[in-house]
């Protein structure tokens, strides 16, 4: 689920941090350019891990920065295919299924397909339930643990967003209305980081479900 990443990239210096305190200016910038971005098929950077490696500072005619090649590690979130980890429900729709979130990746979804087959939409609770001939009630918890099993992890470009479907899910002119929660807000055709999940097998769904039965 998490990545360690070199990345080497040349960052601009302002006059005031040319000083000797250079390297924690200069994991001060790139935490704030790195922190919560989508690196295309790396995931999204976490944190800077460390600096490994420093060029010499460059000056540019006509240009009070100085500029210097870094070479630094980050610790990115990118699940593989077939993980499986616990996430919360921030959102479900009858048409969308559900969108969770990680606390730092919010951009998780589990289309009706992968769904258990014997969940169906309630009109009247807002949500999926399963089938009247069970014994026991299942639904999903706003805001309860949901543990998926990772189908797909989509990167997103300007280039390559329109060939990337999700079904309706991410038709912009459905997205542009009022959808049940925040699900239109979390994944939507702008986003350029989305882990498609399964909620289909032993374990799989809302973790409630399998405490009971262990009850």
């Amino acid at each position: 689920m998490f990545v360690s990443l070199q990345i080497i990239d040349t960052v601009r210096v302002p006059p005031s941090s040319q000083t000797r305190y250079l390297e924690s200016k200069l994991l001060e910038i790139l935490t704030a350019s790195f922190c919560g971005r989508v690196l295309t098929n790396c995931g999204i950077c976490l944190l800077i891990e460390r600096i490994t490696n420093l060029s010499e500072q460059r000056i540019i005619h006509n240009d009070c920065n100085t500029y210097v090649t870094v070479c630094f590690s980050i610790i990115a979130f990118r699940p593989y295919i077939g993980e499986i980890f616990t996430t919360f429900l921030v959102s479900q729709h009858p048409m969308h299924g559900l969108a969770l979130s990680t606390g730092f990746c919010d951009t998780i979804i589990v289309p009706p397909s992968n769904l258990p087959e014997y969940l169906m939409w309630n009109t009247e609770r807002q949500g999926f339930t399963n089938l009247p001939d069970f014994e026991s009630e299942l639904d999903f918890e706003l805001g309860g643990e949901i543990k998926i099993k990772v189908m797909d992890v989509l990167f997103r470009t300007s280039e390559n967003a329109s060939s990337i479907e999700l079904g309706n899910a991410l038709e912009e002119e459905e997205l542009s209305q009022d959808l049940i929660g925040s699900w239109g807000a979390i994944v939507n055709s702008k986003s350029k980081f989305i882990v498609v999940g399964s909620c289909i097998g032993p374990g799989l769904g809302d973790v409630r479900w399998w405490r009971e039965d262990a009850n």
